[in-house]
């Protein structure tokens, strides 16, 4: 394509239809054409299999998927934390293990490369550390905010995702999984996060990835790996 513009600019120019002036004016929207071509075509082509619900189709995904996850008692789960950020070309790496159980109780324990414990219980967050043989309780700051955090996770657990709408404005993209996009709807929270993607199973509608987006181009990737299901868990793994 781009052969054959240069072929007619000469054509043209050889019988001085083209002056100086317009000869660079008109090669550029041509090359800005063929890019927007190109572009397009690209987009097209990565969209096909790409649907956005309505509102209708929203609502009945919410309700069937708080059908199936509000089924659930009891789950444990590897999870993979990837942090990657703007000035580092390889990401930072943690592992460690959640256990969930219902109605409200959340351990979120890091194994790699450090060891860290968050608890959400009764509405109450705990942080502790392992220094040696002993374990410490840190002061997390705000218990309001971390319990916010703790409590949406929670409910993603439950498949109470219209609980989110309180805070985010709430996208669901059908894809090979679902991918379900919320942004925050304040401007105080746009500051801190751009917005989190769920990654869905579309098979059992249990949550395989959480991408966290920053305003400044940083993110945060969990992935989730052996998830066990309603297996009994020890009443002692939600204790600080």
């Amino acid at each position: 394509m781009f052969g054959k513009i240069i072929k007619i600019i000469f054509a043209y120019r050889k019988f001085g239809i083209f002056k100086p002036r317009n000869l660079v004016f008109f090669l550029t929207v041509s090359i800005l054409t063929l890019l927007t071509t190109n572009l397009c075509m690209a987009l097209d082509q990565g969209t096909n299999n790409c649907e956005i619900l309505n509102t209708q189709q929203t609502d009945k995904f919410l309700i069937t998927v708080k059908d199936r996850l509000g089924k659930i008692k009891n789950l444990r789960a590897n999870f993979v934390q990837e942090r990657h950020m703007l000035v580092f070309e390889e990401p930072l790496v943690a592992e460690g293990i959640l256990f969930y159980k219902a109605p409200s109780s959340l351990r979120w324990e890091l194994t790699k490369p450090f060891s860290s414990v968050l608890l959400y219980v009764k509405g109450r967050v705990s942080k502790i550390v392992k220094k040696g043989d002993e374990n410490r309780q840190l002061d997390i700051g705000s218990q309001e905010n971390m319990g916010q955090v703790m409590g949406m996770i929670i409910s993603w657990m439950r498949g109470d995702l219209d609980k989110s709408r309180e805070y985010f404005n709430l996208t669901i993209f059908q894809e090979q999984n679902y991918r379900i996009q919320l942004v925050p709807n304040s401007e105080s929270m746009l500051k801190m996060i751009h917005s989190i993607e769920l990654i869905m199973s579309s098979e059992n509608y249990h949550i395989q990835k959480v991408i966290i987006k920053e305003p400044r181009g940083d993110w945060i990737e969990i992935r989730y790996l052996k998830e066990q299901w309603n297996q009994e868990l020890d009443d002692d793994l939600f204790k600080p």
